[in-house]
């Protein structure tokens, strides 16, 4: 889910296009997490901020807080 599609095989972006459909929380989260793997990587703390609250609003809720919670490390 948290790969590229273009790095994907057609089955599995045919499987994770029903897998959304069904469960769009999911195609949030996805996006999310691809997002954090970028943010994390960077050194723009406004963005990772906002971030955070945006995944605070979502199924990553409990990962955003963990996060915020150790974001000095971070």
């Amino acid at each position: 889910m948290s790969q590229d599609p273009d790095q994907i095989d057609a089955e599995a972006r045919l499987f994770l296009g029903h897998l959304f459909a069904q469960a769009p929380e999911l195609a949030t989260a996805a996006e999310l997490a691809k997002r954090f793997v970028s943010l994390l990587s960077g050194s723009d703390i406004a963005e990772l901020d906002e971030g955070i609250t945006q995944a605070g609003n979502s199924e990553l809720k409990s990962f955003a807080n963990g996060i915020a919670r150790d974001i000095d490390a971070v």
